[in-house]
């Protein structure tokens, strides 16, 4: 049987892991409509404001270091 301070980590625990779990979605997110801007600019010809959009996800990318959310 599982007695309260158990179940508290382990609610702890899954908090955590949820709270992660949605910054990777919304990052994934943000760099998916990026890289959709950058085709559509180069279906375009523009690349100037593909390099702009390459260069926002390389931006997105450093804020978000997933590498930080990775289990331990």
């Amino acid at each position: 049987m599982i007695d309260k301070k158990d179940f508290e980590m382990i609610r702890k625990e899954l908090e955590n892991f949820e709270i992660k779990r949605e910054a990777i979605i919304q990052t994934s997110r943000e760099i998916i409509n990026l890289s959709k801007r950058v085709i559509y600019a180069l279906h375009r010809n523009d690349v100037k404001a593909a390099s702009l959009h390459v260069k926002e996800i390389e931006k997105q990318k450093k804020l978000s270091s997933i590498k930080k959310y990775r289990r331990k």
